[in-house]
């Protein structure tokens, strides 16, 4: 990210992460009847189309995974009216301050 979710765009990234864990949650549940099915197959030769359906579910599951942790922590962030920035900077000032003794 690069330092580039701020002040003015936080709304944003977070409502595209909301967006994205969407997605895999989508992907994942649409993977799962296909599973199921007898007749489902894929229009590749030499591929097992149940294979194709469990590499797809644990690609959209554990990006799925990262993207909601991620969420929860700019969640977390949005909640405090906090950037990551701003809450590394409030921990290290708390830090200092309690080296101090404050």
């Amino acid at each position: 990210m690069n330092n580039c979710v701020g002040f003015r765009n936080h709304r944003f990234f977070t409502l595209f992460l909301m967006y994205l864990l969407l997605g895999c949650v989508y992907m994942v549940a649409m993977c799962v009847r296909p599973m199921f099915d007898a007749e489902f197959s894929v229009p590749w030769t030499g591929v097992q189309p149940h294979t194709v359906l469990v590499f797809a579910m644990c690609i959209s599951g554990a990006v799925g995974l990262a993207v909601a942790l991620l969420g929860a922590w700019h969640m977390y962030l949005a909640a405090s009216a906090q950037t990551t920035i701003e809450f590394y900077y409030n921990m290290y000032r708390s830090r200092l301050a309690r080296q101090s003794g404050q």
